[in-house]
């Protein structure tokens, strides 16, 4: 039985998205899909490593794979693959750091919004701020790995 959680609901705006940006598109699904592995890889190393520091605690999701949802994992996916159609296979500095810091502080707003509702908990000295300098790092890395990793 699939948990009709936050996590699920997010799960398919991740869906609804990328679905809508892939019609639009018409890029490579396969290239994005590409960044989107990475990025769920990526992620999911990072949450098990936080998770095993006592950083946070994530709460009511259908499966953990370790410390992570496994909606977590396909959800990163799928941004990932979003992030390919969005964004530009060129490095241009303005865009990278206004786009990464815009993501960043919408993840740490949804962070936010899940720690307000118990399925996320912060422990330690992890908090909002940190969250944001962390997904701001990622995507700032996500930029220069789609050049990297991707093909047009």
């Amino acid at each position: 039985m699939i948990i009709m959680s936050i996590w699920f609901f997010l799960l398919m705006l991740a869906i609804g998205i990328f679905g809508v940006l892939a019609v639009m598109t018409h890029k490579n699904l396969f290239e994005a899909l590409k960044l989107g592995l990475f990025l769920a890889i990526f992620d999911f190393f990072f949450e098990n490593l936080g998770g095993y520091f006592d950083l946070w605690v994530t709460k009511n999701s259908a499966l953990f794979l370790g410390f992570v949802p496994i909606e977590v994992f396909f959800i990163a996916t799928l941004a990932g693959a979003t992030y390919y159609l969005l964004f530009p296979r060129t490095w241009n500095t303005a865009i990278a750091i206004s786009s990464s810091f815009l993501i960043a502080v919408v993840a740490a707003m949804i962070e936010a919004a899940l720690v307000a509702v118990d399925y996320l908990e912060y422990m330690t000295w992890w908090n909002s701020y940190m969250a944001v300098i962390a997904y701001f790092l990622a995507f700032l890395m996500m930029y220069k790995v789609n050049l990297m990793i991707t093909k047009d």
